[in-house]
C-alpha cells in the first residue's frame, strides 16, 4: 500500500486574488482548494484500484465546513506545521515528506491538489523515487550550472529545453534524454528517503534564496529547483513516471496524445477542456 498525501490549505478565492494570486476556474466560476481537493479525491476512489491512504495535510486554520468535505469524500485530516526557520506555515508540502501518518505504508504519493485520476496508473514500487519532467525549464545551462555551485552538487547530464519548448512534451512525443529538471506536482517517494530528502531540499533553497538568481527563481521556482537537484544527487534508484501521469494539459492536449492519461494535471487558470473531457467531475 502507498500513502497518497494532498497537502492543501483553506484559502478562500477572494484571499488567493488579495494575495495576487489566481484561482483556478471552470467555466469562468473559481474553484476553491477544497473543491479541487474533494474532486482529486473522489476521482482516486471511483479509478484508481491500488491499495492507498489518503491524507490531506494543512498548516493553516481550517474550516470545519471544509474539514467535513474532505473526510466525506475519503480522506483522512491532519494538521501539520513543516518547523524549518525561515519559512512561512504555507510551505506545507514538506509536511507530506516528514509526516509519518502512523500507517506501514512503504511509499508516499504526494501530488498537487490542481489533478484528476483517470486511469489506475498501476506503477511499480521498485524504485526509491519517481516523478515526471516539468513543462516548462525557464534556466539556460549556465543558470544550472551556477546553480549546482551553489548548492554544492554536481551538474547532473541531459539536454535542456527552454520555452517555448518544453520537456515533458518532448517526452510525451517519444523523445528521452532530458536534464532532470521535474514538475512538483507529483512524486512517489520510498518513506525513509522522504524524511532524509526534505532536509537536502530545504538546505538547497535557503542557499537559492540567498544566490543572484531572478526573484522568481528564487520565490516560486525555489522549490522545483531545489526537489530536482535533490533528487538528481541523492543516488537513489529512480525512474520518470510515463507521460500519460502527471499529465500536463497546458503543454499538450489530451486528444493529441497517443497513451493513457492517468493523473490529468489541469495547471493553469481556466482549462476550457474540462467541461467536455472531464465534467462529471465538476458538475457538467
Amino acid at each position: 500500500m502507498i500513502d497518497i498525501v494532498l497537502t492543501l490549505n483553506d484559502i478562500s478565492v477572494e484571499d488567493f486574488r488579495d494575495k495576487g494570486w489566481v484561482p483556478k476556474t471552470y467555466q469562468g466560476s473559481p474553484i476553491s482548494v477544497i473543491d479541487q481537493a474533494v474532486v482529486l479525491i473522489q476521482s482516486i476512489k471511483k479509478n484508481w484500484t491500488m491499495p492507498s491512504d489518503i491524507i490531506a495535510m494543512h498548516s493553516l486554520k481550517m474550516s470545519r465546513e471544509s474539514w467535513d468535505r474532505l473526510t466525506e469524500a475519503g480522506a483522512t485530516v491532519l494538521e501539520r506545521q513543516h518547523g524549518f526557520a525561515g519559512f512561512d506555515a504555507v510551505h506545507n508540502r514538506w509536511t507530506a515528506y516528514q509526516d509519518s501518518y502512523r500507517t506501514n505504508n512503504t511509499h508516499r504519493l504526494i501530488l498537487d491538489v490542481d489533478m484528476i485520476a483517470l486511469k489506475d496508473p498501476g506503477f511499480s514500487l521498485d524504485y526509491d523515487i519517481m516523478a515526471g519532467l516539468s513543462g516548462y525549464c525557464v534556466l539556460d545551462r549556465e543558470d544550472w550550472q551556477y546553480i549546482c555551485g551553489v548548492c554544492g552538487v554536481d551538474m547532473p547530464e541531459g539536454k535542456i529545453i527552454k520555452p517555448p519548448g518544453s520537456p515533458w512534451r518532448e517526452y510525451a512525443r517519444g523523445g528521452s534524454g532530458f536534464f532532470p529538471c521535474f514538475n512538483a506536482g507529483a512524486v512517489l517517494i520510498e518513506k525513509n528517503l522522504a524524511h532524509s530528502i526534505i532536509e537536502t531540499i530545504v538546505d538547497y533553497m535557503r542557499k537559492i534564496r540567498a544566490s543572484t538568481l531572478s526573484k522568481n527563481m528564487r520565490g516560486a521556482f525555489a522549490y522545483t529547483i531545489a526537489l530536482s537537484l535533490a533528487i538528481a544527487a541523492s543516488g537513489a534508484s529512480f525512474a520518470l513516471f510515463p507521460a500519460g501521469f502527471n499529465f500536463i494539459g497546458t503543454m499538450l492536449a489530451p486528444k493529441d496524445y497517443a497513451g493513457e492519461v492517468f493523473l490529468y494535471h489541469y495547471l493553469g487558470a481556466e482549462r476550457t477542456e474540462l467541461s467536455g473531457i472531464y465534467g462529471n467531475y465538476f458538475g457538467g
